[in-house]
């Protein structure tokens, strides 16, 4: 879990899955270093894993470059 404070007065705010937002920001960490490092254009990737850090950087790829073209 992660804790979410008032930083004027201390107030917890709310509790959040430390899980999701991990997943979340590794996932569009890749996202981001993807686009950066290869051609602009549409990409085919491999993906080696599962569960949801492998879901989590499918979906932020995909939601930042197009896929191949189907033959």
């Amino acid at each position: 879990m992660i804790s979410l404070f008032d930083q004027e007065n201390g107030e917890l705010l709310a509790l959040l899955d430390a899980n999701t937002i991990t997943a979340w920001r590794t996932g569009a960490t890749t996202a981001m270093a993807v686009d950066r490092m290869a051609r602009p254009g549409p990409l085919a990737v491999a993906m080696l894993g599962s569960g949801s850090e492998a879901r989590s950087h499918a979906r932020a790829i995909a939601a930042t470059r197009p896929g191949p073209s189907p033959p």
